[in-house]
């Protein structure tokens, strides 16, 4: 009984240190998300306030935030697939180890797939750095003039 459990527990670490690396990097997400809701909300505040030039320069920056709040959710939404297909796997191993039937062409769909959504979520992760840059230099162009 102990040597099943322990070839359970076996097949499911693999996938639990994915999911425990995955929940690191969607913690980081969910914080640049955060943050860039909370600069949008100040700059639609300080554009209320604004005319001319300045407001202008605060709606460009405000576009572009959004267009990284988007690109955010997206990044969010693809780890969170990864984890749903990584959980599928622990679930899929235990019941495959203790009912003794593998279906192996199964699980490498689900962690190439689970894979596959963590390299999507960096490259929108590298794009949203991107577009943070852009903003700033809004920014700091407009003080320069």
């Amino acid at each position: 009984m102990e040597a099943e459990f322990g070839n359970i527990l076996r097949e499911a670490i693999t996938p639990l240190v994915l999911i425990s690396g995955v929940g690191l990097i969607l913690l980081s997400l969910v914080n640049r998300y955060n943050q860039a809701i909370s600069r949008t909300r100040s700059l639609v505040s300080e554009a209320r306030s604004s005319q001319g030039e300045r407001k202008k320069c605060l709606n460009t920056q405000i576009d572009v935030v959004l267009k990284r709040c988007s690109l955010l959710r997206f990044s969010i939404s693809s780890l969170v697939v990864s984890m749903i297909l990584s959980s599928f796997i622990i679930l899929q191993s235990t019941v495959s180890a203790a009912v003794g039937v593998k279906s192996v062409a199964l699980l490498k769909v689900c962690l190439f797939s689970s894979c596959v959504f963590i390299i999507i979520s960096n490259i929108l992760l590298l794009v949203d750095v991107s577009f943070s840059l852009k903003a700033l230099k809004i920014e700091v162009n407009y003080k320069q003039e």
